[in-house]
């Protein structure tokens, strides 16, 4: 783009100018230089590399930089876990599993799904309200996540949280061995079981 000056110079007929006005006038006329009409004045910048972590690692080293990354670069936020041993879960179900209330919220705001299912028929609502992490039950229902949806064994979220203690206890002890303390994350149990009465209200 080159940037023209023109000056123009009162016309000699003009005896009293107005004082506002200067002996010369300088105008700023921008043109474009070899550009057809049909060319774009302007193009996107492109958009940036994902990082080398992969998406569902990057959600459980609970990184927010890291996934807030791969948002940025276009990722496909409903990935599938790519372990052929796993469940099949998103990006989001993992943070709804581990409690990554931020990054639950990131995915949330770029659009990611949030009534997928998973091997299992779970969603990331169902995660939630299970591990009981009520703001990432709130932000999954504000984005319009389904509570009716039904996993494998016909059981809804709500009904998840609504069975004996006694009966879901061992369940969350199997959980806390096979899956969290290898990946050396740890959940409260009795925080969990504290606050099934307010996860039980909110999905009702």
């Amino acid at each position: 783009m080159t940037l023209l000056i023109i000056k123009l110079k009162l016309p000699k007929i003009m005896k009293n100018p107005c004082p506002s006005i200067f002996p010369c006038l300088v105008l700023a006329i921008a043109a474009l230089v070899g550009c057809s009409p049909s060319e774009e004045v302007s193009k996107a910048a492109p958009k940036p590399a994902p990082p080398s972590v992969g998406l569902h690692e990057a959600v459980v080293l609970g990184s927010v930089d890291l996934v807030s990354q791969h948002v940025a670069a276009g990722s496909d936020l409903n990935v599938r876990d790519p372990n052929p041993e796993g469940n099949l879960s998103t990006p989001l179900m993992v943070a709804a599993l581990f409690g990554e209330q931020e990054i639950a919220k990131i995915l949330i705001d770029a659009d990611a799904e949030v009534n997928i299912q998973d091997k299992d028929g779970g969603t990331a609502l169902h995660g939630a309200a299970f591990l009981g992490y009520p703001q990432i039950l709130k932000d999954l229902l504000a984005a319009g996540a389904n509570r009716d949806i039904r996993n494998n064994t016909g059981t809804t979220a709500l009904e998840s949280v609504q069975a004996p203690w006694a009966m879901v206890a061992p369940i969350y002890q199997f959980l806390q061995g096979i899956i969290f303390k290898p990946l050396g994350r740890e959940i409260d149990i009795q925080d969990i079981q504290a606050k099934r009465p307010e996860i039980v209200e909110l999905l009702k």
